[in-house]
Order: structure tokens, then sequence, then C-alpha cells
């Protein structure tokens, strides 16, 4: 939560419309982190923390240029195909918006419903300028045993 929280504040607009992929609260969510801005939870499932339940995983219920800030935090090792995701991500993110990823470069087997990756540097970076965004800032944290990856990327503003 630390790593998104420090991400939102650095780079996210204060005034930035928030879509969270993955919102489902299993372990808190980032509500918490955003302060007042608006914030729009999307998850495959219906739970906590779900303001929207996604009925494709590759195809978000929002329009082009949407969102101020796209989030997602421990959600693209659990997902099959991460490149379709965040390019699908990236078309609801608005010209000069902030997307930013957190995925585990390590740790143990979890599946929710399934667990098909870690993420090293290269592989966020590549996400990110697959999907035609220019890449901030891509840092590790140091703390066991997830070891989570950050990536930061804008959009670029004619893009």
């Amino acid at each position: 939560m630390r790593m998104m929280g420090q991400a939102i504040q650095r780079w996210v607009a204060t005034d930035a419309r928030i879509l969270d992929i993955g919102a489902q609260d299993i372990n808190g969510t980032y509500r918490d982190v955003v302060g007042q801005r608006e914030y729009v939870g999307a998850d495959i499932q219906a739970g906590p923390g779900v303001d929207v339940v996604m009925t494709d995983p590759y195809t978000l219920p929002f329009e082009n240029g949407e969102f101020g800030a796209v989030i997602s935090g421990q959600t693209l090792e659990h997902c099959r195909d991460p490149h379709r995701l965040v390019g699908e991500m990236a078309r609801v993110l608005a010209p000069g918006g902030i997307m930013v990823l957190i995925a585990p470069t390590r740790g143990p087997e979890h599946r929710a419903p399934v667990d098909c990756w870690r993420m090293l540097p290269d592989a966020m970076t590549v996400l990110g300028e697959d999907a035609g965004l220019e890449v901030i800032e891509i840092s590790l944290a140091n703390e066991a045993p997830w070891f989570d990856l950050r990536g930061a990327y804008r959009r670029p503003a004619n893009g």
C-alpha cells in the first residue's frame, strides 16, 4: 500500500478521477491513499471495494480517456494476458494521465483464481511501452516475501 500511496501523491493530479483495476478488498484497498479524489474500483468479481464488475477482464466498460489515473496493485500476476489488460487500461487513461502498476517480483504461489506471473523491471518497462505509454519510473520495494515492483507511466498528451 505504501508504494501505491507514494506514487499517487507524487504523480497523480489532485483532481484526477482514479480507476483501480483489481479493486476487490482482499488485503486492503487503495481508497484510503487516494485522498478526496473520485475513485472507481473495478474487478472481475463483486465484493468489498468493487464499484463496477467487469464481465470481460480485457474489456473495461469505460470510454476512451475517461480517467486521469489508472492504478492496479497486485493484479497483473493473476492475469493470463497482462499485455492485453495494460493496453485496455491505457485506452481509458486520459492524455497526460498517469498509470501506476504494482506486481511482485517473487513470492509464494497465491491463486486468485490463477497465479501466472512474477515481474522483472524489463517486463514492467515493456508492458508500458507496448501500451504506448511513457515510462516515468520503475522501482523495487525491498520487502520480503514479494519484493514488489512499481511501474509509473504517463500517456502522452498527444496520444
